[in-house]
C-alpha cells in the first residue's frame, strides 16, 4: 500500500515511547548534572556552618569551661553556642524562601 501511493520513499516507522524517549534524554541528563551540584551545594554548605561553630566554640572556650564549672549541663552549653548559628541560618532562610518560591515555574 506505502508503495502504491509514495515510491519514492522508504517506509520508516518510529514507536511513539521511542520518540519520547529521545525527546527526554537531555532533561534526564541536565536533571542528573543539576542533582550531583545540589547535593555538592549542599555539602560545602554543611562544612561551612560546622567550621562556623567550631570557629565559635574555640573562640568560647573559656567562657564554656568556667559555665561548666559554674554547674552549666552539656544541652545549655550545645544551646548557647548554636544561639548564634542558628540565627545566621533563619536570616538566609527567610531570604532565600521567597526567591525560591518566586522562581518556581509551574
Amino acid at each position: 500500500m506505502w508503495k502504491t501511493f509514495l515510491p519514492e520513499y522508504p517506509f520508516d516507522y518510529n514507536f511513539l515511547d521511542q520518540q519520547y524517549d529521545e525527546l527526554y534524554k537531555t532533561d534526564q541528563t541536565m536533571g542528573k548534572v543539576f542533582s550531583a551540584f545540589t547535593l555538592l551545594l549542599v555539602i560545602v554548605a554543611c562544612m561551612g556552618l560546622f567550621g562556623l561553630a567550631m570557629h565559635t566554640a574555640e573562640r568560647r572556650t573559656k567562657e564554656i569551661g568556667i559555665r561548666k564549672v559554674l554547674g552549666a549541663t552539656t544541652g545549655n552549653v550545645v544551646v548557647m553556642l548554636s544561639k548564634d548559628v542558628l540565627k545566621l541560618v533563619i536570616i538566609a532562610s527567610l531570604i532565600a524562601i521567597p526567591i525560591a518560591a518566586g522562581s518556581t515555574n509551574y
